[in-house]
Order: C-alpha cells, then sequence, then structure tokens
C-alpha cells in the first residue's frame, strides 16, 4: 500500500478498497455535495454492480480524510466522487498518483472524469470557478483547485459541459410562424404507459443521432432501463415528447425531462426540471423541429406550475437565447492518456 509523507513525518497516506456496492454506498456522500438519498440507493447498486466500481477510502493515521470511486470500462479508467475534506494539494497529487499507477497497471489507455454514476442523479465534471453553486439534480460542486491540480498532471479538458438556466419564460409563437411543420406530428404521452410504446425509438433515436461528445456517460446503452425507471420515479410523462413523421409513420425525434427533486415551490410541488435526453434524426434538422419540441415542453411544463430550467444538451445557444437563460455553470471533464 502507497504512501505518501506529508510536512509532519507522522503522518501518512493510505488507501482502503471497498469493492462490495453495499459498503461503497456507506461512504459514497463523502465524495458530492449531492444527497445519498436511501430511495438512490438501488439505482447507485445497478451502475455499481454494472461498472464492478471500487471505492477508495484515503485515511490519515487511520481516519477517512477523502474518497474516490473508480471503475474501468472498454480502454479507459473512470473516476467520480473524488473529494478530499480538507482539499489539500498533496493529497489530491497523492490520488492522481495512484490513478495514473493503477491504470499503467491494467494496461489501460485513458484515464477520465469525474463522472458519477449514475449520471442521472449525481452529474459530471468539475465545477468551473464562478458557477452557481445552489443544490440542483446532476450538479456536482467542487473547490476549483481539483482541475487546477489534475491539468497540472497533464490532464485535458475533453468535454466543458455549460448548464443554461433560468426562470421560465413563454417560448415566442412568432418564431414557430417562420417553419413549416406539415407532415410532422407532436405524440404527448399521458402516462408513463403510453411512453413506453415508444420505449424502443426513444432508444434508437438517442443512440444514434446524438454527437460522440455529448454522450458522456460510459455504456449508456445497457444503463437506459435503470436510468428510465430513475425518472419513472421522479419525473413526469406529461415532460416526454415524441415527434412523428407521418408519411412513413416513423419516429424522427424525441425530447424527455426530469424535475429535480431538491426544490420545491411553498405548495411542495416539484417547480424546476431539466431535458435528459432529446434528439432530432439527422435527415429532419433544419427544420425548426427543435423548437417546436421546446415550445411544447415550455407550454406544459409552465401549466403544471414548473417555472425554473436547467439544460446541459442543447447542442446550440439558440434556444437558450430564445429562453433568455443564462449559462450559470460549467462543468469540465478532464482526461490524461497514458
Amino acid at each position: 500500500m502507497k504512501k505518501l509523507k506529508n510536512r509532519n513525518q507522522n503522518n501518512s497516506l493510505t488507501i482502503e478498497k471497498l469493492g462490495s456496492p453495499k459498503r461503497i454506498i456507506n461512504y459514497l456522500q463523502i465524495g458530492t455535495n449531492i444527497p445519498v438519498w436511501k430511495e438512490f440507493h438501488k439505482y447507485i447498486i445497478h451502475d455499481l454492480k454494472f461498472f464492478n466500481a471500487n471505492s477508495w477510502l484515503i485515511k490519515q493515521q487511520g481516519n477517512i480524510i477523502g474518497h474516490i470511486l473508480i471503475y474501468e470500462y472498454e480502454d479507459t479508467l473512470y473516476f467520480g466522487y473524488l473529494n478530499i475534506l480538507d482539499n489539500d494539494t498533496e493529497k489530491i497529487q497523492f490520488i492522481i498518483d495512484e490513478l495514473k499507477t493503477y491504470a499503467k497497471k491494467e494496461d489501460l489507455k485513458f484515464i477520465k472524469g469525474p463522472i458519477n454514476v449514475p449520471t442521472i442523479i449525481f452529474g459530471w465534471g468539475f465545477l468551473e470557478k464562478g458557477s452557481e453553486m445552489d443544490l440542483f439534480l446532476g450538479k456536482p460542486i467542487n473547490p476549483p483547485i481539483y482541475q487546477e491540480k489534475f491539468i497540472q498532471n497533464d490532464f485535458i479538458i475533453v468535454n466543458k459541459q455549460n448548464s443554461w438556466e433560468g426562470e421560465l419564460r413563454n417560448f415566442p409563437k412568432n418564431l414557430l410562424k417562420n417553419y413549416k411543420f406539415q407532415g410532422y406530428d407532436i405524440i404527448l404521452p399521458k402516462n408513463w404507459e403510453e411512453f413506453l410504446i415508444y420505449k424502443e425509438n426513444f432508444k434508437r433515436l438517442t443512440s444514434k443521432n446524438l454527437k460522440k461528445n455529448s454522450i458522456v456517460t460510459p455504456g449508456t446503452s445497457y444503463l437506459f432501463d435503470n436510468y428510465l425507471n430513475f425518472a419513472m420515479e421522479y419525473g413526469s410523462p406529461i415532460l416526454t415528447i415524441f415527434l412523428r413523421e407521418n408519411k412513413k409513420n416513423k419516429i424522427i425525434g424525441c425530447l424527455a425531462c426530469i424535475n429535480n427533486p431538491f426544490r420545491k415551490n411553498k405548495n411542495g410541488i416539484y417547480d424546476s426540471f431539466f431535458p435528459i435526453s432529446f434528439a432530432v434524426n439527422k435527415k429532419h434538422r433544419g427544420k425548426g423541429l427543435a423548437f417546436l419540441m421546446f415550445q411544447k415542453i415550455v407550454e406544459k411544463a409552465r401549466s403544471n406550475n414548473m417555472n425554473y430550467f436547467s439544460s446541459s444538451i442543447i447542442g446550440s445557444e439558440t434556444v437558450p437565447k430564445i429562453l433568455k437563460l443564462v449559462n450559470k455553470r460549467i462543468h469540465l471533464i478532464l482526461e490524461y492518456k497514458l
């Protein structure tokens, strides 16, 4: 077990590896500001088992002073839930050295993170300095010393995730007059049973029409049902839309959103939400169909007392500008090539 001597020679750092998902889940809260509620456990354990993940407890003189989760997928070592309780740079360096040593030992090609599985709850990325720091599903918080230290160790930024947020305004109807939507129908599921009719269409669209750099979570096709179950528990079918091309009777677009369970209005109703997936078949882009779907979502959300919106999946700045949203958070995903 590797040790690092601090300035105080009586102190040293060691790692305890947990292994078992049931043990890991007891310590995940050390690594995230987002609450690890008991009702989240089944979704967390699913992903821990899928990735055969392991938690490293960082100890000093036998006391736990930090945590990191590691897991492998294909040729990459992923990490998440990283936190050192006093944010000491030497201890962060210790973790970085351990990650590199482990990845080399396992003959992996890359180290990438932080990606906290399940990402639908705990999100990804180091939070850039100056970002909004209120509690929101999928939006982890950390001081900038972490990304600074990783970048000093030759990690590079491979993905910047913007969070466009703000009070939800009506979508300007005049905008839609610039487009012709003949030949397309909007499908608005009334309940989850109706949504499930289009489940395979949803999977197909999101797997084939998303840009590669927009897919952050590894193994998404295998995790789909776990994330869908979470969305069905905390989301609402009224925040889902499908778009059908009538000529071929084919689903060519989808938009699904989920409530933020950490924010409610004075009546105890969820009042904020964000999209978890948005896709339009490549052959049908440039026709304003994204505007049509977002307009319907905004209309339905506002009529159901959901007035705050956050999004990390909007590919361009057009929709945020239309809704007068502000880029309030930036999360950085880093990578190291061995």
